[in-house]
């Protein structure tokens, strides 16, 4: 594949706050429901913060006939945003670029959601180090893309 300069503004940013990565993530991952329904980007990120706003409590529960105890994924990560901002040392947020303009993040979607929450409730902007990579698949499509990254 070959790099297309129009097809970015301008130089990519390596920094972005949640804000920004909301408006600039056109294609969230686990965009269907459990039902195999589409679900809209703004529901998807509704969901994340909801998740992330969750009281981490322990439960029980049964998986492949044994009892764990488990921590809803991405509870609390709200509340360890608003009070330490985005803390994981060396994690970038990495972002899929394909040749048909679709960009999608690999992982941080809680943190994400969770400081655009603070942002708008007059909170300080959480800046996160971003990564820009360009890719012929999604993540969650079948085959996947080694390499890529732009420099």
């Amino acid at each position: 594949m070959t790099l297309n300069p129009k097809q970015f503004n301008n130089q990519l940013r390596m920094l972005m706050t949640g804000k920004e990565l909301i408006n600039y993530i056109n294609t969230p991952r686990h965009t269907k429901s459990e039902f195999n329904e589409d679900v809209e980007p703004s529901a998807y990120w509704a969901r994340k913060l909801q998740e992330a706003k969750a009281t981490p409590q322990q439960h029980n529960v049964e998986v492949d006939g044994s009892m764990q105890w488990t921590v809803p994924h991405g509870s609390g990560i709200y509340d360890s945003v608003k009070t330490h901002g985005y803390s994981p040392e060396g994690e970038t947020i990495e972002l899929r670029h394909t040749s048909d303009g679709k960009v999608q993040q690999r992982d941080g979607a809680h943190r994400i959601a969770s400081a655009a929450a603070i942002e708008d409730e007059g909170g300080d902007p959480t800046y996160f180090p971003v990564e820009h990579t360009l890719t012929d698949t999604l993540w969650g499509e079948r085959k996947s893309t080694k390499g890529g990254t732009i420099k």
